[in-house]
């Protein structure tokens, strides 16, 4: 059997400090059997300036490397104007503050040889602080994803670390750009339901840091974004969404409140 043909899919906008660190990791991959895209917002910081340099760089190292820069609707838009013109059969989709261990794809490569019939390969994610320290080494158990959403476990989605079968995406249709943060969720719901086969890999993939686009969304709207993606998949019924949205919006007041009272508290203190 070949080596498969795998896409990997970076969306970045004003990614300069980072994403540096993101290209040297493909460039230091020990297979090269794979096309590389990146879909760019509108960088104004001088991303571009360092894209158009490692363009040179992807070339001598004999990787296609494809990108184009405009404006888009969100994170999802862009992965999906990504996925549209990749021609992998796996698509893997990189942060551009994020990066692969150097045989990240080489493992890929491998489960999907010994794993043919799969849908999603997935393996270990390392989430660092943005000072480099490691924070947690974890991998989502998604052969019971669905069990853990019936016990009310807010499972997430593990994306930087997800390789997806082109045909998949053909089925299933794209990210929902409705949601801010929670797509990659929801596709990986939709995934389940639809009988897509998990095969999980016992090596660490992907290098994640801290403080991304995931960071910058509090609990409460990750929960109602959640919440959305579990009524839409038909697996909580309209009465336990609406009970969530009450539940949703008195924790919006509270926060309110908590930020009110802190407001006001260090205004009695600076006029004591």
């Amino acid at each position: 059997m070949s080596s498969p043909t795998i896409s990997i899919i970076t969306v970045c906008l004003n990614s300069k400090q980072t994403i540096r660190q993101t290209f040297d990791s493909l460039l230091r991959q020990t297979s090269k059997n794979f096309e590389y895209i990146l879909i760019d917002g509108g960088s104004n910081d001088g991303t571009l300036e360092i894209i158009k340099e490692y363009q040179k760089k992807f070339t001598a190292s004999d990787i296609q490397f494809r990108w184009m820069s405009g404006p888009d609707l969100g994170i999802y838009d862009a992965m999906n104007k990504g996925i549209k013109i990749s021609s992998g059969d796996v698509i893997g989709i990189l942060n551009s503050d994020d990066f692969y261990e150097n045989n990240a794809i080489f493992d890929i490569e491998n489960a999907i040889f010994n794993y043919p019939h799969g849908d999603i390969y997935y393996g270990y994610l390392r989430l660092l602080f943005k000072d480099g320290r490691e924070f947690n080494i974890y991998r989502y158990n998604y052969e019971n994803y669905l069990a853990d959403l019936n016990c009310n476990y807010q499972a997430a989605a593990q994306h930087p670390s997800c390789f997806i079968c082109k045909e998949l995406y053909d089925k299933l249709g794209l990210y929902d750009i409705s949601y801010k943060t929670a797509a990659d969720y929801d596709f990986l719901i939709r995934a389940k339901l639809n009988g897509a086969k998990f095969i999980a890999i016992d090596s660490i993939i992907t290098n994640f840091l801290s403080g991304g686009a995931t960071f910058q969304v509090n609990e409460i709207d990750s929960f109602e974004q959640k919440n959305r993606t579990h009524f839409a998949n038909g697996l909580i019924t309209e009465k336990q969404f609406i009970n969530s949205r009450k539940y949703i919006r008195l924790l919006k007041l509270a926060k309110i409140k908590e930020i009110f009272f802190q407001m006001l508290s260090k205004i009695i203190y600076f006029v004591k």
